[in-house]
């Protein structure tokens, strides 16, 4: 049994055991994918509309919302949860490449220093955010990725 996995590097993909349908369309897909980067993270309406909307218009918050609903109905429904104070994606950090990425990228450990980066290089599949580039939270995640990449292989050079 997989608990279900979200990738973020390359292509967005949703798998493991008892990940919900395909997911069609670039704004359902960047919803998730935002809320994915940090998950558990509650996410106001107007968070996630300037996420994802440069620039927004009057309907928006309906869209927002639509598109949540849909998502719900198609199998989302127990991992994205929402309420008045905003929508969050309840699923475990490392359940999320780019986050057990960071957590590699981040880890301490001088023992097991040049495992944490060889695992976090592993997880590199692709661009991060590919295919989301045209949504404002896109640009400064995949900044600081590059960013912490670099600084990686770096360090294991160096070691």
């Amino acid at each position: 049994m997989t608990a279900m996995r979200v990738a973020l590097f390359g292509a967005f993909d949703v798998s493991g055991d008892g990940a919900p349908e395909a997911v069609r369309g670039a704004i359902p897909q960047a919803i998730l994918a935002r809320l994915a980067l940090e998950p558990g993270r509650v996410f106001t309406a107007d968070e996630l509309i300037d996420a994802l909307w440069a620039e927004p218009t009057t309907a928006v918050v309906s869209s927002l919302r639509a598109h949540i609903s849909r998502l719900r109905s198609r199998g989302w429904g127990d991992v994205l949860v929402g309420g008045r104070a905003g929508y969050r994606l309840d699923l475990p950090g490392d359940a999320v490449d780019i986050v057990r990425y960071r957590a590699l990228i981040a880890g301490q450990d001088a023992s097991s220093r040049i495992d944490e980066l060889d695992d976090a290089e592993r997880l590199w599949r692709g661009a991060p955010l590919s295919g989301f580039g045209e949504f404002p939270f896109a640009r400064p995640a995949t900044d600081e990725l590059s960013t912490l990449r670099r600084a990686a292989l770096m360090e294991l050079t160096h070691l």
